[in-house]
């Protein structure tokens, strides 16, 4: 599904990634962790052309990424860009949710303005998703009017409405308060259940520990260990992942 090769993204002089190489294979669950900084929402950033790279390549099914990105813009790659991030629905730590649209109308201005579908069709899908999210009784409601977790639930609802391949997620519940946490990852953890192709940048180390497939560290932009939870959390190979570990749980 996924498939990044010797990732390298610098901001000046600052290396953010340095080499780093990840498969994502179809209905895949990974989770990535690490300490803040690592490079893990830039990597995730990199995957949809938010940030171009500056070595290496990204591919996802027959679509390439590379440095060329940084050439910006020309039509040819503008679409390509455009057909990628309908492959990904990309799901942001602060929600980004249009302020002046009711959550019914934030999920359905994707599928209107990228896919042209009716506003029949659009709404019809919108209406569901919302129900799927738990928020169908929130349908009119506008944003200032929503909790944080309704707001990131509205956000996973608008980026499915996109009928993406697979979902990025970045850090979706580091902006809520921990109350909130929980209706958020059970939304998660129902996409989880049903298949769908996942990269999430996450702290929740016992959800990680429940839904991933397989859970990678990060540190200083490269990744230093990887494996399933089960062997990664009870059993880390290296020291500075068993550092982290202890740490935080």
């Amino acid at each position: 599904m996924i498939q990044a090769e010797n990732i390298y993204k610098s901001f000046g002089n600052l290396t953010v990634l340095k080499g780093v190489s990840m498969t994502i294979n179809t209905g895949e669950v990974v989770v990535l962790i690490g300490p803040s900084g690592s490079g893990k929402s830039t990597f995730l950033r990199c995957l949809n052309g938010l940030e171009p790279i500056d070595k290496g390549r990204i591919v996802i099914g027959k679509y390439v990424l590379g440095p060329q990105l940084k050439n910006r813009r020309s039509r040819a790659i503008d679409k390509e860009l455009n057909l990628v991030r309908t492959r990904l629905g990309f799901v942001f730590q602060s929600f980004n949710l249009f302020p002046h649209m009711t959550a019914l109308e934030n999920v359905m201005e994707g599928p209107i303005t990228v896919l042209r579908q009716s506003k029949f069709e659009a709404r019809d899908k919108a209406l569901a998703l919302l129900e799927k999210v738990g928020l169908a009784d929130k349908a009119n409601s506008y944003p200032a009017h929503l909790s944080g977790g309704q707001k990131q639930r509205v956000a996973i609802a608008r980026a499915l409405a996109m009928e993406p391949e697979a979902m990025l997620f970045d850090e979706p519940t580091s902006a809520l308060d921990p109350e909130l946490v929980g209706e958020v990852l059970a939304v998660i953890r129902d996409l989880a259940e049903d298949g769908m192709t996942m990269l999430i940048v996450s702290h929740e180390l016992s959800f990680a520990r429940e839904v991933a497939d397989r859970v990678v560290f990060m540190e200083d932009g490269r990744i230093l260990e990887e494996g399933a939870p089960t062997q990664l959390f009870a059993h880390p190979k290296k020291d500075r992942t068993r550092n982290f570990l202890r740490s935080v749980i």
